[in-house]
């Protein structure tokens, strides 16, 4: 009877591990538990929000460093109108050596030896007012220079073609310097070539 009751305590004690053995690997051998996803939530999904509140720190007017008047200083002066010119028949005789020296012989010393430099290679008053120029006579017209023909543009002349293109274009120069009117056929009045020269008969 001991026999029995010694073996069926130790049937029930190994029934009982076997039991408690399956259980604890019941326990173990369960599905592992998954790995917790973040999931995205309303606030996430949404822009951040803008602040709220502006910052106060930035100027609210405009800067006022702009000039806010125009100089009005303008200059009052007007340019002085040019001086009347003097006429030759009015000049002093000072003024008329003055125009002579600075004005007329520049221009004409020029003129005259571009055409011909070898006979006008000196050039003084002289050469257009004659002998007399050395006494202070400077009467014009000279009867010493050519004798002109005006006749059917001056055709008698056309043989001296340069000469008579110096004296075209010379006679108008010279009424504008000695402050003259251009010779006038009708009234025969004026600056011409018989201002200097004498007429041919």
């Amino acid at each position: 009877m001991r026999i029995r009751l010694s073996m069926s305590l130790v049937l029930v004690g190994s029934v009982a591990g076997a039991l408690l053995f399956g259980a604890a690997a019941c326990s173990s051998s369960s599905t592992p538990t998954e790995e917790p996803v973040t999931t995205s939530t309303a606030s996430s999904d949404m822009p951040p929000q803008e602040p709220s509140s502006v910052p106060t720190s930035q100027p609210t007017t405009q800067p006022t460093s702009q000039p806010t008047t125009q100089p009005t200083s303008q200059p009052t002066t007007q340019p002085t109108s040019q001086p009347t010119k003097v006429m030759w028949k009015d000049m002093s005789k000072d003024q008329r050596m003055d125009v002579m020296k600075t004005k007329v012989m520049p221009e004409m010393t020029k003129k005259f030896q571009a055409t011909d430099a070898k006979r006008f290679a000196k050039f003084d008053c002289a050469t257009c007012h004659g002998k007399g120029a050395k006494a202070g006579n400077f009467k014009m017209p000279n009867p010493d220079l050519p004798k002109l023909k005006a006749d059917n543009n001056f055709a008698a002349h056309q043989n001296k073609k340069e000469m008579l293109a110096l004296m075209f274009e010379i006679t108008p120069q010279m009424t504008q310097i000695l402050g003259e009117d251009p010779f006038d056929p009708t009234t025969h009045a004026g600056f011409g070539c018989f201002t200097c020269h004498t007429p041919k008969k």
